[in-house]
């Protein structure tokens, strides 16, 4: 594989083009600009940003087919409040609170009375609009708590400067949601940038990932012991999977038939890292792992 060549220009400019259409039309004042950022990245790289960016529109057209984004700008909060969609008639309690750069804590009572019944929960995409039509889609985050009393979101802007007595309604997002989030980390993974660089190594470059050789440089001589006892109840490639774990600079898949153990190990793992140094950077992923357990493990060590 070869970083791309002068001469290859052309087929950047093409690739850079989403779909691919024939009608796309890059202005000739943006082709110095396109040159320039992207400049570090080979073709591999742009083909697989190219097919992540439409599949991520192509998942959102496909959701926007079956749930009708529309219903949230066309239906009064009210008559989305019969489906549990939407909670209206909202007023925001108190000031609004950086968790970090695009990221905002507010938190929103009902005008009278206790939040309705709905079916929104902690997770849950949510776009913030205004009851008054001029104040349509001011901002979306997610749901970090839902009560009787009172809702939490973080929201990407801070809504600290529209006025203290302004009625606001939350939509759960059907449309779209999410791709803002998806298309964000795909940019970012096309960066200029030593991080970002490492990231194209190991996803779209397929480079194998890094193990540090020895397990006493990650693990503190006074924990050898604990570590021993939590590894007591696992299983031989249980422990090796536990061991690779420990060991990796950068990933770890853990594979296996269903019933093999991956959520017990998954659990010790979870137990085992709260004493390594770097295990506040630890990292679990997975769409079909059963996390009642390990939601179980992680509230005995936060207790």
């Amino acid at each position: 594989m070869v970083p791309v060549s002068p001469n290859e220009g052309s087929e950047k400019q093409i690739l850079r083009s989403v779909e691919q259409q024939s009608d796309s039309y890059i202005p000739n004042d943006m082709l110095p600009v396109i040159e320039r950022e992207t400049a570090h990245l080979m073709v591999s790289h742009l083909h697989y940003f190219n097919l992540w960016c439409l599949m991520c529109s192509l998942e959102a057209l496909t959701k926007e087919s079956k749930t009708g984004r529309k219903n949230i700008w066309m239906l009064s909060s009210e008559e989305r409040e019969v489906d549990g969609q939407c909670v209206g008639n909202l007023i925001r309690m108190g000031g609004v609170q950086s968790v970090c750069d695009g990221q905002h804590l507010h938190c929103f009572q009902r005008r009278s009375g206790d939040i309705p019944a709905t079916n929104l929960m902690t997770g849950d995409r949510v776009v913030v609009s205004g009851e008054e039509k001029k104040f349509l889609a001011l901002s979306t985050g997610y749901i970090k708590e839902v009560n009787r009393n009172n809702i939490s979101c973080i929201l990407d802007r801070s809504l600290a400067k529209i006025p203290q007595d302004t009625l606001f309604r939350l939509d759960h997002e059907e449309g779209g949601g999410g791709m803002e989030s998806h298309l964000g980390n795909l940019s970012k993974l096309m960066e200029s940038s030593p991080a970002s660089a490492k990231l194209r190594d190991l996803i779209i470059d397929f480079k194998k990932p890094s193990f540090i050789q020895y397990l006493s440089s990650v693990l503190p001589h006074e924990a050898k012991d604990t570590v021993a006892n939590i590894l007591k109840g696992l299983n031989k490639p249980q422990k090796q999977a536990m061991k690779r774990v420990l060991l990796s600079e950068d990933y770890t898949l853990i594979v296996g038939m269903p019933g093999t153990g991956k959520t017990t190990t998954i659990c010790t793992l979870v137990k085992a890292a709260a004493i390594i140094p770097y295990s506040n950077q630890l990292l679990i992923t997975q769409i079909t792992i059963c996390w009642g357990p390990i939601y179980h493990s992680l509230y005995r060590l936060n207790s």
